[in-house]
């Protein structure tokens, strides 16, 4: 008997030592987004800061390679499509640099990632336009949960122009997918 608590110990013990091993901070996956913020201050003349919260969080190292790639479609997606030019910033009463803001928390063991920025929001009315011209149908009220379904539909762009950054109508829609594969959920605050 007590040689099977002690192998029972010695395994709990191990896995303990193997999950630690796994284990990588946020701290710089958060931190390497800021190039996709250059990339987009380079390329449309925006200034753009990025702000992050990751508060000494460790995840799998498996689970930051899954994130990688949503988190950036969604900072140059908040940059690209949230944060106004300079001079329209400074005409609306802000300040000429916009910020992008990535908070990670974990909340009953499951890790939480916020992104927000301070530019204009998402225009309903835009996306309900853009959305009829494409012949979706349209809820009677386009709620923050509406405008995700409408904004992660496969193909739609709310983009002007297509450009190297957007207008293919893929970035949110690959979100929402690897966002699904991960068992996790998308979810629009406006």
């Amino acid at each position: 008997l007590d040689r099977l608590e002690t192998a029972d110990e010695l395994h709990r013990e191990l896995q303990r030592l193997v999950m630690s091993a796994r284990l990588v901070p946020l701290a710089p996956l958060f931190l390497s987004l800021r190039r996709v913020l250059r990339d987009t201050e380079s390329r449309f003349g925006k200034l753009v800061s990025l702000a992050t919260l990751d508060r000494g969080i460790e995840v799998d190292a498996r689970l930051v390679e899954c994130l990688r790639a949503p988190l950036g479609h969604l900072v140059r997606n908040a940059a690209d499509h949230g944060i106004e030019e300079p001079a329209k910033r400074e005409a609306a009463g802000k300040k000429a640099r916009g910020t992008v803001s990535l908070e990670a928390d974990l909340e009953a063991a499951s890790l939480v990632v916020r992104i927000r920025d301070d530019g204009q929001g998402i225009d309903p009315v835009r996306v309900g336009e853009r959305a009829r011209n494409l012949g979706l149908v349209l809820p009677g009220e386009l709620t923050p949960r509406s405008l995700l379904r409408l904004l992660t539909t496969p193909g739609f762009s709310t983009a002007a122009t297509l450009t190297d950054v957007s207008g293919r109508g893929v970035g949110l829609d690959a979100v929402a997918r690897a966002v699904q594969l991960l068992r996790g959920s998308l979810h629009l605050v406006t």
